[in-house]
């Protein structure tokens, strides 16, 4: 009857765990860089709603599998004492993890790579960047 409860994660298979769920939570990143960085959805097969949220529910099944009270690992225990605790802070450390990762390299894209920096007019800005030659110009009016 003790072998019914397959999913819960325990010393006697800590290694069967740690590998699923490392692969898993790998898994969900590697989702959520390919969709960011190079349009490429793992999940593409799926609904639409539901592909958005796979690599979320991916990183929570992974990190329930790797959740153990007490493993010996120094670097597992401070894991799941800091960031895996209970289901609420899994999924808070998944979801801000994954609005950094998704959202903050296009808001850099537009605030400092595509920006332009150079001119005098707002006739300069050709780009969709962000213009900081306004602020170039106007720069002696914000000081005052």
């Amino acid at each position: 009857m003790n072998n019914l409860n397959i999913l819960k994660p325990n010393k006697e298979n800590l290694n069967t765990f740690i590998f699923l769920g490392s692969f898993i939570i790998t898994l969900s990143f590697a989702d959520i860089l390919g969709n960011t960085f190079f349009s490429f959805n793992l999940t593409k097969f799926l609904p639409s709603s539901i592909s958005y949220f796979s690599p979320l529910m991916l990183g929570f099944t992974g990190l329930y599998l790797i959740r153990i009270e007490y493993s010996g690992n120094k670097v597992l225990d401070k894991i799941n004492k800091s960031l895996n605790s209970n289901n609420f802070n899994a999924i808070l450390t998944l979801i801000i993890t994954f609005i950094l990762v998704k959202y903050i390299p296009p808001i850099l894209n537009w605030f400092i790579f595509d920006a332009y920096f150079a001119g005098s007019t707002k006739q300069d800005c050709t780009s969709g960047g962000a213009c900081w030659v306004f602020v170039k110009v106007w720069m002696k009016r914000f000081m005052y």
